[in-house]
């Protein structure tokens, strides 16, 4: 059966089933799926059952509905999607929940098991490595490190001074 995990915020690992056509979730008691939390409005959004799936729905909240990082209105949602209502996060899950597919190739994505990251692979095009020559001589820092330390030291030698010389007045 389709869930949401509540993956941050108040209440952290709590599931919420979503076992009716509409889900209404927000921080009033009422709502299907509610939320204690400042920043998510009283009713913030739904998730709809469809024939296709699940959409996610914003009910004109104040701090927006988020999907995967990004702000949306009315969009479909699938297994692993994250959503964020204000502070609160939460993961759509469940053997009822269909996959993503993936836009650059077509082609569908295995199910995630939730220890399991998928990792894009990097373009070879995009990639700038440095050698370790090039890594260490841009690290102009390096070479302030016993200057500062100097200064440190002086600065308590100083202090220490300052205070034997109080003392002995």
């Amino acid at each position: 059966m389709a869930h949401l995990i509540l993956t941050g915020g108040t209440g952290q690992g709590k599931r919420y089933e979503l076992s009716a056509e509409v889900t209404r979730l927000g921080r009033r008691p009422d709502n299907d799926v509610s939320l204690a939390s400042g920043s998510v409005s009283s009713t913030h959004a739904e998730i709809v059952k469809t024939t296709e799936g699940f959409e996610l729905r914003d009910l004109g909240s104040t701090n927006g509905t988020f999907l995967n990082g990004e702000r949306v209105d009315t969009v479909r949602i699938f297994r692993n999607d994250i959503i964020r209502l204000g502070d609160v996060s939460l993961m759509l899950d469940g053997d009822d929940v269909p996959q993503a597919t993936s836009n650059d190739d077509e082609a569908e994505m295995l199910p995630l098991s939730r220890t399991t990251v998928a990792i894009k692979p990097l373009d070879a095009r995009d990639a700038q490595a440095a050698t370790p020559a090039e890594f260490k001589s841009g690290n102009k820092l390096s070479k302030l490190w016993p200057l500062f330390l100097g200064a440190i030291i002086l600065a308590i030698m100083a202090g220490i001074y300052l205070f034997v010389k109080k003392a002995m007045m």
